[in-house]
């Protein structure tokens, strides 16, 4: 039960963030062009369905991806000026 215990944590707190912090991710990159490769190799390995796609991209909005991008955003617009 222990080691059960401990690998369902461990994959919780791999497995949750990373998509999170991929969006995020994906979505700070400047050039249209990496934001694309980006997004087709995960696609391409599996870590996205192309069918999901939509939905994976409106749980992020439900989120507060936008709101989130927004702040970063602000963040960099005060650092550049």
């Amino acid at each position: 039960i222990t080691n059960t215990f401990t690998i369902s944590l461990y994959s919780l707190l791999a497995g949750f963030p990373f998509p999170i912090l991929l969006a995020i991710g994906l979505n700070e990159l400047r050039s249209k062009k990496l934001k694309k490769t980006m997004q087709m190799i995960t696609f391409m390995t599996g870590a996205n369905s192309v069918d999901n796609y939509e939905s994976w991209l409106q749980e992020a909005r439900d989120l507060g991806l936008d709101q989130l991008i927004g702040y970063y955003q602000a963040a960099y617009d005060a650092q550049v000026k």
